[in-house]
């Protein structure tokens, strides 16, 4: 439909004969590229505007707390781990150890990749905002530069 709009001008018809769908096909056309359009520009301007939060002008920062995992991050999982499970079913001291013993390490792990998980999108995050931090502070000191120059 794009293509054939730009081979004839302002002629959404691509098809030579009748069609059930007539008006609809323009209009389901200019939804999908105004949803497309959105959802492409809204995620960037958040984006741009987290790394310029983030990203002071002056003074020195410290990155040693932009890593460290916040426990509130596996707080739960640490919670379920040291309440015991409630297996009336499970009448022998043996299979109700082995599973106590399953429970700790399968939340174990769980804490693990909860872990490994924020710290990985820490780090996404931290390489993100460092280099877009970096074409934004160039781009204001020219700015502020150019500025300073025209007013002399």
């Amino acid at each position: 439909m794009v293509r054939s709009y730009f081979l004839r001008p302002r002629s959404l018809g691509f098809c030579h004969g009748d069609s059930d769908y007539k008006w609809s096909t323009s209009l389901v056309l200019v939804c999908q590229t105004t949803a497309v359009a959105i959802g492409t520009i809204a995620p960037a301007i958040r984006w741009f505007t987290a790394v310029n939060f983030r990203c002071p002008i002056r003074g020195k920062k410290y990155y040693r707390d932009e890593f460290r995992v916040e426990s509130y991050w596996t707080h739960w999982f640490s919670e379920k781990k040291q309440h015991p499970l409630s297996l009336w079913i499970l009448k022998d001291r043996r299979y109700r150890k082995i599973a106590h013993n399953a429970k700790r390490w399968i939340l174990d792990v769980r804490i693990v990749m909860q872990y490994v998980i924020v710290f990985g999108s820490k780090i996404i995050r931290y390489i993100s905002v460092f280099c877009v931090g970096k074409i934004l502070m160039c781009c204001y000191f020219v700015l502020r530069t150019g500025n300073t120059i025209g007013t002399q």
